[in-house]
């Protein structure tokens, strides 16, 4: 079981390194839970910044059950 992170950002960091053919060096990120009750995140906006210096900006929304 994972947050909106585990389930779609995982996916896209990795595309995103593979595409660029570089490694992604930090990020920020604001999670949120918009369900109450909810332990996982459901919302993710993230900053990334690549070993290049590039930044990079990654938004997910996990609207399912």
């Amino acid at each position: 079981m994972a947050g909106s992170v585990g389930d779609i950002g995982t996916h896209a960091a990795n595309l995103l390194e593979y595409v660029s053919g570089l490694r992604i060096t930090s990020l920020s990120a604001d999670l949120t839970s918009f369900v109450a009750g909810r332990r996982l995140d459901d919302d993710a906006n993230m900053l990334l910044r690549l070993e290049n210096g590039q930044r990079c900006a990654e938004l997910l929304a996990d609207s399912g059950g």
